[in-house]
C-alpha cells in the first residue's frame, strides 16, 4: 500500500495519511489516519464518501450541525458535501470509501443531498461485515457495490438505538481502565449479561471490543515518538505483554504495532502549504 498525505481542496497542513489498499471499477477503498489535535479545514469530495470509524475521536462540522464521534460509526457524505474535522488527542483512524455516485441511484430511500451519521446500533454492528467486504481482493465491484446498496437502506431505515441512561457511567469507567464486565455491572447493579447484551445494542461494539479498542488508542498515541520501547508500551497501555498487543492491534488496525509506530512516525511532521 502507498501511504501519502491525505490533503484538503486547496492544500495546506498536513493532517494525515491515506493509504490507498483498493482500487476497483467506479470506487476506491482507503485506510486514513490522523495524528492527535489536528484541525482539518472545511473540504469536500468530487464522489460520495463512506467512512468506517476504527478508532480515536473526532468532532465534525457540516450540513448535520457539529457531530462528536468516539465509538463505531459510519457516515455518509455526498459529492461536493462541505465539511470540517477537529481530531480528538489520541488521533483518528478510518476506513474511507468513494465511489461512483451512480452507486446510490438504486437506493431509493437515501437523501443524496444530505449527510447521515450513523452511530452505534444496528448500522456499527453491520458496518464490520461490508468492511471486510470492501478490504477482501477477491469480492468484485458488482459484489461489493451490492453489499454496500443494501447496508445503506438498511442502515436509513434503522431507528436510532435508545441509550440507556447508566450508558455515560459505562463509558467513564471504561476510560479510566476497568474492563471487567462483572465489576461493571455490579457497580450499576445490572446482570451481566444483561448488561454486555443492551451495551453492545447501543454501542455497536462488545464491552471487550471496547476495551481492546481503547488499549490499542492509547498505545498507538504511545508509539508515535520515535525510540520508544514496544514491551514498555504494551504494558503501560494495559496490555499483559508485547504478545497481546500485537494481536489486539491486528484486529483492530490489521496490522502490528511496529507497522503502524513506522507509518506514524513519517507523518506526524506539518507540511508547507
Amino acid at each position: 500500500m502507498d501511504a501519502r498525505p491525505n490533503e484538503p481542496e486547496g492544500g495546506g497542513r498536513f493532517h494525515g495519511a491515506e493509504s490507498v489498499v483498493r482500487r476497483l471499477e467506479g470506487a476506491t477503498v482507503s485506510r486514513v489516519a490522523h495524528p492527535g489535535a489536528q484541525r482539518i479545514g472545511e473540504h469536500r469530495h468530487d464522489w460520495p464518501v463512506l467512512s468506517f470509524y476504527r478508532m480515536g475521536a473526532y468532532r465534525e462540522r457540516g450540513d448535520a450541525g457539529e457531530v462528536w464521534l468516539s465509538g463505531p460509526s459510519v457516515i455518509l457524505h455526498p459529492a461536493g458535501s462541505p465539511h470540517a474535522d477537529e481530531i480528538g488527542d489520541r488521533g483518528l483512524e478510518t476506513v474511507v470509501v468513494g465511489f461512483d455516485p451512480a452507486w446510490l441511484v438504486d437506493v431509493v430511500s437515501i437523501d443524496r443531498r444530505r449527510s447521515y451519521y450513523w452511530r452505534g446500533g444496528d448500522p456499527a454492528l453491520a458496518a464490520g461485515g461490508l468492511v471486510r467486504r470492501w478490504l477482501d481482493p477477491g469480492s468484485s465491484a458488482a459484489a461489493v457495490r451490492a453489499a454496500t446498496g443494501e447496508f445503506l437502506a438498511r442502515a436509513v431505515a434503522a431507528e436510532p438505538p435508545p441509550e440507556p441512561s447508566w450508558l455515560e457511567r459505562v463509558d467513564a469507567a471504561m476510560e479510566g481502565g476497568e474492563h471487567e464486565t462483572r465489576r461493571l455491572a455490579a457497580a450499576l447493579d445490572l446482570h451481566p449479561a444483561w448488561l454486555a447484551r443492551v451495551y453492545r445494542a447501543a454501542r455497536g461494539e462488545g464491552l471487550q471490543q471496547t476495551a481492546r479498542r481503547l488499549r490499542v488508542e492509547r498505545a498507538a498515541a504511545l508509539l508515535r515518538p520515535a525510540g520508544v520501547s514496544l514491551a514498555e508500551v504494551a504494558i503501560e497501555a494495559g496490555f499483559c505483554d508485547q504478545s497481546h498487543m500485537n494481536r489486539a492491534f491486528r484486529a483492530v488496525l490489521d496490522r502490528t504495532p511496529l507497522e503502524f509506530a513506522q507509518e506514524a512516525r513519517s507523518w506526524t511532521a506539518p507540511m508547507a502549504a
